[in-house]
């Protein structure tokens, strides 16, 4: 964070299960970009990116 911009980059494991199929988990990459204004922080840009992986730890070669 620098004055009234802010930058936020987290990790996290998310297991789901679409409808009728096995469970799944994939890891969450996500950042946003935050700014201050007199009502508080606003998120001004976020991004998302789901990368499946193994088990053992191994990111999957396919594409989600």
């Amino acid at each position: 964070m620098d004055g009234d911009i802010a930058t936020v980059w987290t990790f996290f494991t998310e297991d789901f299960q679409h409808h009728g199929e096995k469970p799944e988990r994939v890891r969450v990459r996500a950042s946003a970009v935050l700014h201050r204004s007199q009502d508080g922080w606003r998120t001004v840009w976020n991004h998302r990116d789901i990368q499946e992986f193994t088990d053992d730890g191994h990111y999957l070669k396919r594409p989600i």
